[in-house]
């Protein structure tokens, strides 16, 4: 992962922000000093703001990583608070037809490379798809 440029990171991001934009791209446990380093936090403040974060666990050791499940459920909390059933089903719909729109433009595709993104953004559109479809079965 890639820092990003650390004075616009500094100053469009609170510490916690930071570090919790870090967490999410974990994919394995991370110390709390490289999670600052990539933060632009110092360690105690990552320290502090890791257990106050809802979305870290600690791994033991002194790591941390992204609790998915905690993660998961605060995205449909935030979808439920934030759109009307309606609205969701239009877009889950939107979402389905881009789905295929995806697959069938993936069977085209000559370039390995492209295949690969076009692979990874059509896996993303299906973590999208269920947490709609979550999201609707809850407010039915």
């Amino acid at each position: 992962m890639s820092k990003p440029d650390s004075e616009a990171w500094v100053e469009t991001m609170t510490a916690r922000e930071r570090v919790r934009a870090v967490v999410e791209l974990l994919e394995e446990p991370t110390s709390a000093d490289v999670i600052a380093g990539r933060a632009n936090v110092s360690p105690d403040v990552a320290v502090r703001e890791l257990e106050r974060l809802d979305v870290a666990e600690s791994a033991g050791d002194g790591k941390w990583v992204l609790d998915r499940d905690q993660l998961r459920d605060e995205e449909v909390r935030h979808l439920i608070e934030t759109h009307d059933y309606e609205d969701l089903k239009d877009d889950l719909q939107e979402m389905q037809n881009e789905r295929e729109s995806l697959r069938e433009e993936i069977n085209d595709v000559d370039d390995d490379r492209e295949e690969t993104n076009m692979r990874s953004s059509l896996a993303a559109l299906e973590s999208d798809i269920q947490l709609y479809q979550e999201v609707l079965r809850q407010l039915r």
